[in-house]
């Protein structure tokens, strides 16, 4: 038997009209092109800022009352109520005269107690003194040096100088009055830095170390926010149940601010545990009700329905949402009313830096 050859472009036609037959019979392709290009956008976690507001008082950092460490008669005052003055700078001096003369006793007592005791420890050498005897020696060395010693801070104690930089609140003696050990000839204030101090509830300290900022404003005039730094606060709760808290306040912040002024003192705080989160307003649309946004699923790029319950909208054109997304989610954007439950999408690429007009 012969064959009769084919040329091959018959056979060729032949083949594609049987695969197309075939096609037109079975089943359809699984695969579903993409029907909506959609912008998406992650949703964001939002922990707001929360303002609290105190009265609160400028105070002086540091204030002392000076006083002598012996009695006696006030000689001079040698400053001023409201004088500056320099840590290490003498202020008053007591009359020294029964200081200068038990002085002079004890070194002469001094002298004559050391002339005995160092010929005994000669003779302790020389082997011609009895071992009590030295160690008798060597304990009135000691009693007589604490003597001359206790003497000699006696007579510099009638001299009172500063403690710190600072100035004179108050002088409450003057030359020629008696004054007896301890009693405060002068007050002196430090306001190299002032202190602002506030109570806050038990609610607010608990979130302390939330904070991230205070200030204060002047009750007074016109002044922007001051930055308080916080130096320090009781754990125990007063009479009231509050718990109070100090700042440092820089007085070259407002030269106008002095101590006894009061101050309005905002505290601005993250709440703890905030699951609260934020979408753009055009991501939110309504139905039966209800508030939903899309999410976008990556894995097959469809779409799904979720009911969110909104707050309140923020100056950046965000919403917030209480409830209905954890912040792991991807959401549609725009043409959120045109969309369907399990609608699959096609994302917008973001535009680039560098395609100026999206025209690439």
């Amino acid at each position: 038997m012969k064959f009769r050859s084919v040329p091959p472009t018959t056979f060729t036609l032949a083949l594609l009209a049987a695969l197309l037959i075939a096609a037109c019979n079975g089943s359809k392709p699984s695969y579903q092109a993409p029907s909506y290009r959609v912008k998406i956008a992650a949703v964001q976690r939002c922990a707001p800022i929360e303002e609290a507001d105190f009265s609160g008082v400028v105070k002086e950092a540091q204030s002392v009352n000076m006083a002598f460490k012996v009695g006696g008669a006030i000689m001079r005052i040698l400053v001023s109520e409201g004088q500056q003055v320099r840590k290490g700078q003498l202020v008053a001096e007591m009359d020294p005269r029964d200081y200068a003369l038990q002085l002079a006793a004890t070194q002469a007592e001094y002298d004559k107690a050391m002339d005995e005791i160092n010929r005994v420890k000669a003779l302790y050498e020389r082997q011609s003194v009895a071992e009590a005897d030295y160690q008798k020696a060597v304990a009135g060395e000691l009693l007589i040096g604490a003597k001359l010693k206790h003497a000699n801070d006696q007579m510099a104690d009638t001299k009172l100088y500063a403690p710190f930089d600072g100035y004179i609140q108050r002088i409450n003696y003057r030359p020629g009055e008696l004054v007896g050990v301890g009693m405060p000839v002068a007050s002196l204030i430090n306001v190299e830095y002032y202190q602002v101090s506030i109570e806050v509830p038990a609610t607010l300290f608990a979130q302390r170390s939330r904070i991230e900022r205070t200030t204060c404003t002047p009750s007074i005039g016109n002044s922007d926010p001051i930055d308080l730094e916080p130096i320090g606060h009781n754990v125990v709760a007063n009479s009231n149940r509050l718990y109070p808290m100090t700042f440092r306040l820089n007085p070259r912040a407002n030269r106008q601010l002095a101590p006894g002024m009061e101050v309005n003192v905002r505290v601005a705080y993250r709440p703890e545990a905030d699951q609260r989160t934020s979408i753009p307003a055009d991501a939110l649309f309504y139905a039966d009700g209800q508030s939903y946004v899309w999410q976008f699923n990556p894995a097959d790029s469809t779409i799904t329905r979720l009911a969110v319950t909104p707050d309140k909208p923020t100056s950046e054109g965000q919403i917030i949402i209480t409830e209905g997304l954890t912040g792991d989610e991807q959401i549609v954007t725009a043409g959120v009313h045109s969309l369907s439950n399990g609608l699959k999408v096609l994302p917008i690429p973001p535009k680039s830096a560098t395609n100026i007009g999206g025209l690439l």
